[in-house]
């Protein structure tokens, strides 16, 4: 029998097939909110962009075109989806067919949506045009009862926030095609207001890729033409705005009628460009990257250390291994190390070392080296042992889809890895967290956090705090990174599921 959850990951994929399938199965499901993101089925395909998908769902189907998202999402209606995804067309369709500009929690309309949205300014025009038709937003308090979902006996649900868990790129449309353009110039936009109080994320999932770069030769070509200025490449501002051309200063003069000395050219310098992962420096230095994978004996005291050193990196209270668990009536998880492989990269820790300079140059705190972890299929552990975490359209990226677009960051700009490795077991699992006794591999990287801004609330995929190196998620769970450089491999760790013994109170409890 589908779910909600099911039929939305579904809509987010653009499936319609299986979409209309799950819906004439079980039609109760089109306006239920998915347990794990409280978001509706239609804010899903509105939010990612697919047209005939929202036009199915609203003629055929009848999802209720105002249905709000619940707290995870921040309430958002679908048109918030739309207009913080800039898709336009989508936007007209919802409007023509009685969509109404709903406020959220934080207050926002779906035009307020608009301005913070990570989107092209001709994006962001052709979407005002279309909000223009509607009336101002109205609040919950004031809505006629006719337009309230379910009529004139039903309240609309409490409206929030649409910078959430379904998101995808600004471009994203029904055909494959639009997936393959160039990302544009992601416009200005203020720092995200942060509200009080937070919910645990879980790491944004990585896409299925290829196994490494040497077999994807789509990715080397894009690769080999980025560096070769061949092809745009992207993000390439992300270090910083572009600085404007600056009007060429007169050699200075000295007494006496002797020549002073030209200054130095312009430009910036090699160390810079380096610093910059998307510039053409830094994507070259990265293809010639190398690595070997070493297991760590077991019986030794090298595998003992780090044994200690992670058990510190479990929270030992993750819901799904604890609360969870407990309300079924089975015994709490914890995990403990059973193999660990070294990853020595040459080129990375190089990157990493090179970050870590220019952090220490604003301050020596910024330069402290913390642990993180990650997970995904092993498949894709190849292309992370050479190149690294990449941020979603990197030259030397091979991933084509991704899941979302980041919690409290774009995945466009920055990556994603968690503190406590508990939080992306699943991601290497299917998707499912882990049952007693089951095995699994993740990723363990060095770690520049840096100066970095404390994200109260989620936000969806922002871009980049000026002035910071990183975000901390609400309740400091994950660092979402500015910089691929700013980690550096260090291991593959093999982690086996035991009964958690830590909640008991004393050693007379010990099962």
């Amino acid at each position: 029998m589908p779910d909600a959850d099911t039929l939305c990951n579904d809509a987010f994929r653009n499936d319609l097939p299986k979409v209309q399938k799950a819906l004439e199965t079980n039609p109760a499901l089109k306006n239920q909110l998915s347990t794990t993101r409280e978001t509706s089925v239609l804010y899903t395909a509105a939010r990612a962009g697919h047209l005939d998908l929202v036009k199915y769902l609203v003629q055929v189907a009848g999802c209720d075109i105002d249905r709000a998202n619940g707290a995870r999402s921040n309430g958002s209606t679908p048109l918030h989806g739309a207009a913080f995804g800039g898709h336009c067309q989508v936007i007209e369709f919802l409007v023509q067919h009685g969509a109404t500009l709903q406020k959220n929690a934080f207050g926002d309309s779906a035009l307020q949506d608009l301005e913070i949205a990570d989107i092209t300014d001709g994006q962001r025009e052709a979407c005002r045009r279309a909000l223009r038709l509607l009336k101002e937003p109205l609040t919950p308090s004031t809505t006629p009862a006719a337009l309230a979902p379910g009529g004139p006996d039903q309240s609309p649900p409490a409206p929030l926030h649409s910078a959430l868990a379904e998101a995808t790129h600004p471009l994203a449309q029904t055909s494959p095609q639009s997936q393959s353009q160039s990302v544009p110039t992601p416009a200005k936009r203020p720092d995200p207001e942060v509200a009080e109080d937070a919910v645990p994320p879980a790491p944004a999932a990585v896409c299925p890729i290829k196994e490494s770069h040497e077999q994807d030769p789509d990715v080397l070509t894009a690769a080999k033409d980025a560096v070769n200025g061949k092809r745009p490449l992207e993000d390439e501002d992300t270090e910083a705005p572009k600085a404007k051309k600056a009007k060429p200063k007169p050699k200075p003069k000295t007494k006496g009628g002797a020549k002073g000395q030209a200054p130095a050219a312009g430009g910036p310098t090699q160390e810079k460009m380096l610093l910059n992962p998307v510039s053409k420096e830094s994507i070259a230095e990265m293809m010639t990257a190398e690595y070997t994978v070493t297991e760590i004996e077991k019986d030794t005291e090298e595998f003992w250390d780090l044994e200690a050193k992670l058990a510190g990196c479990q929270q030992a209270h993750h819901e799904d291994y604890c609360g969870k668990r407990l309300a079924e009536g089975k015994k709490p998880l914890i995990f403990t190390l059973i193999k660990y492989e070294t990853v020595t990269n040459e080129v990375m820790n190089r990157r990493f070392e090179r970050r870590r300079a220019a952090l220490q140059k604003e301050g020596k705190e910024f330069g402290r080296v913390r642990l993180s972890f990650h997970g995904t299929a092993a498949e894709h552990f190849p292309s992370i042992c050479k190149t690294g975490l990449l941020r979603f359209k990197h030259p030397l990226n091979p991933c084509k889809e991704q899941s979302d677009d980041g919690y409290f960051g774009s995945n466009r700009k920055g990556v994603y890895v968690s503190r406590y490795f508990e939080y992306t077991l699943k991601y290497a699992n299917d998707g499912e967290p882990l049952d007693l006794g089951q095995t699994v591999k993740i990723l363990n990287f060095k770690t520049l956090p840096g100066r970095s801004e404390h994200i109260k609330k989620l936000v969806g995929g922002v871009a980049p705090t000026h002035g910071f190196h990183s975000h901390s998620s609400p309740n400091h769970l994950e660092w979402y990174l500015f910089n691929e450089d700013q980690l550096c491999l260090e291991g593959i760790m093999t982690v086996k599921a035991v009964v958690n013994n830590r909640i008991n109170a004393d050693d007379e409890k010990v099962e």
